[in-house]
């Protein structure tokens, strides 16, 4: 790791920022950061092991939340009176940062863990297709046979075929093979951790972003639906791309960034059902941008105006085919609506029912169906989930900045299709797809908690990397376990 390269300057700052370190608000601010972790940790491994055995288990998540918001808190005040409380791009200042070139050399292994996990018994893991999947091919290879220009399938309950159009361009390169087949959705996996970095990176810094996107790429959730070809496995690339483009737009008024976000805006509609919500989600961060940080708008106001115009005429085709086909575009939607069962029940219970059950999927009780995970397991290994409550404590603390309010509401917003979906189909995992990328940013911003309140000296900074090491390399033992043991052989 490099020092700042300015020496005199540099050297008084980094003096000043040991001499406040070894103040006593520095080192409480440390101990309560991870204290607030080990609560965390050993909450989520009572929740998982022993629900129901030990009383207010949860309680835990509360005593967690508010340490580490106290040590946000203790962090943030004393960074202010020393030239504000986070570098120009919202991230938390600290001592040190890494070298492009090790920065290049950490990105490149976690890649690497990425692949491993997406390409590791490949051939075996899951056995054989599911129908969807053989029932895509199909219309795949009815594209290849000649009819080249269709918008819309049937097939599954209706879709959109952009999906279908990229299965057949592997199955043309590859053959009619189950690599052919898989292959679409592990690329598109792996390109997801790779833009996901891209976006973290800008939104939480450097070290925080290298840690979440480890955790993003070891994550069971997100290889799961990396693995089976679907169109939702394309969602979480779509989405992010659209916020990166999106936010680096705002930030550098980039007239491409706006334009290319607009496309990956409406090319994400083309995939899953579930991302219909995407819009909102897009709306719903130029809102928070503009209530708190009006400048933002007022000086992309063209750039916006780009945006709109790029997803308007990309969507033109499909928006057509939805205004002339009504019944075929919604038929699912209809089909899987939770409000059928509101009508039938005359009360609200079936929806309540959904939004507890989704609540608890993440960290006590997950999807049941085995295609999507572990039967009834939380979605998320005890490290991962652990982080998760920090982070959206930490985001909700500091909501009045964009980077952290909006990434709280986006995940909330991503689990609106599943919230939405029938009893017998929830909680489910494949519908709230799209809430993967922000639970991962949120992971991040729990880890840039940490760096802040560590990363202050040289000690601290061994610290926060061997609490960073041993993170991962617990998620990645956890997901690792319960993907090719527990879930592998538990046909």
């Amino acid at each position: 790791m490099d020092r700042p390269h300015d020496d005199n300057a540099g050297r008084a700052a980094v003096q000043g920022r040991f001499d406040w370190f070894r103040n006593s608000d520095a080192r409480i601010a440390s101990a309560l950061a991870l204290g607030a972790l080990a609560v965390a940790l050993l909450t989520q491994f009572g929740l998982t092991k022993y629900s129901g055995i030990v009383p207010y288990t949860a309680l835990g998540f509360v005593v967690a939340a508010a340490l580490f918001a106290a040590s946000a808190w203790i962090v943030a005040h004393a960074a202010a009176g020393d030239d504000g409380d986070a570098t120009p791009d919202g991230t938390e200042r600290t001592e040190f940062a890494l070298s492009r070139r090790w920065e290049i050399a950490a990105f490149a292994s976690v890649i690497a863990l990425a692949a491993f996990f997406r390409f590791w018994h490949f051939f075996s893991f899951p056995p054989g297709l599911w129908f969807d999947e053989g029932t895509n091919a199909n219309d795949a290879i009815s594209l290849i046979d000649g009819d080249h220009t269709r918008i819309w399938f049937d097939s599954v309950f209706g879709r959109s075929t952009l999906y279908l159009y990229l299965l057949a361009g592997s199955l043309k390169l590859f053959g009619y093979t189950i690599f052919a087949i898989r292959i679409v959705p592990a690329v598109a996996g792996l390109a997801a951790v790779v833009a996901f970095y891209a976006l973290a990176r800008r939104m939480i810094g450097v070290v925080p972003a290298l840690v979440a996107t480890a955790l993003f790429a070891v994550s069971r959730w997100a290889v799961t639906f990396s693995r089976i070809s679907w169109e939702a496995s394309l969602q979480p690339l779509f989405e992010i791309l659209v916020v990166f483009f999106l936010v680096r737009g705002l930030e550098t008024k980039s007239k491409l960034s706006f334009a290319l976000g607009g496309v990956a805006l409406a090319g994400g509609i083309y995939t899953y059902i579930a991302f219909r919500m995407a819009p909102f989600v897009v709306m719903m961060l130029l809102l928070y941008v503009a209530v708190t940080q009006w400048q933002a708008i007022r000086r992309n106001v063209l750039g916006l105006a780009i945006f709109a115009i790029a997803f308007a005429i990309v969507i033109a085709p499909l928006a057509l085919f939805a205004v002339q086909n009504q019944d075929r575009f919604l038929q699912r939607t209809k089909q899987v609506n939770v409000f059928k069962e509101v009508d039938n029940a005359g009360s609200y219970e079936p929806l309540r029912y959904n939004l507890r059950h989704t609540i608890k999927m993440l960290n006590v009780q997950g999807d049941p169906n085995g295609r999507h995970n572990i039967p009834n397991a939380p979605m998320l290994d005890e490290v991962t989930a652990a982080l998760f409550v920090l982070g959206l404590a930490a985001a909700l603390w500091s909501a009045r900045r964009w980077r952290r309010g909006s990434i709280a509401l986006w995940f909330v917003m991503g689990l609106i299709p599943g919230a939405l979906t029938i009893n017998l189909e929830n909680p489910s995992a494949i519908r709230d797809v799209g809430a993967i990328p922000p639970l991962y940013l949120l992971v991040g911003i729990a880890v840039s908690t940490l760096y802040a309140s560590l990363g202050r000296s040289r000690a601290g900074l061994f610290a926060f990397g061997a609490v960073a090491v041993l993170l991962v390399a617990g998620s990645a033992a956890l997901n690792y376990y319960d993907l090719f043991h527990r879930q592998q052989h538990d046909m």
